[in-house]
């Protein structure tokens, strides 16, 4: 119901409202899931996907999207929030390694 509503508004007043919603939140993220298989495009065969979420007053927005057996991300941040986007990129690698490392240790 909410969703029919939403759609009959206008732009202006969808935007006021997502502003207002995100306000307090730095880092928006979401997953998708996307084919499980290999897709083509016009004969062409999709080798990588990379979702990218707008930042809508947040700071930055991470988008997390697999495809045939992979994962990818895609990050949008604000240049005005994050002024070291490189440490930014830094800090997430690093998190990731981690999280790689804490995964391999528990498949042992």
């Amino acid at each position: 119901m909410i969703g029919s509503i939403a759609t009959k508004l206008p732009t202006s007043v969808l935007t006021k409202i997502a502003r207002q919603q995100t306000a307090g939140i730095d880092i928006a993220t979401s997953n998708l899931r996307a084919a499980p298989f290999e897709v083509y495009v016009s004969g062409a065969k999709l080798l990588e996907t990379y979702a990218m979420g707008p930042v809508a007053g947040t700071a930055a927005n991470i988008t997390a999207m697999s495809y045939n057996g992979t994962l990818y991300v895609g990050i949008v941040l604000d240049p005005a929030a994050i002024t070291e986007p490189e440490r930014f990129q830094r800090c997430l690698q690093s998190s990731f390694d981690a999280l790689l490392r804490t995964k391999a240790k528990k498949a042992t």
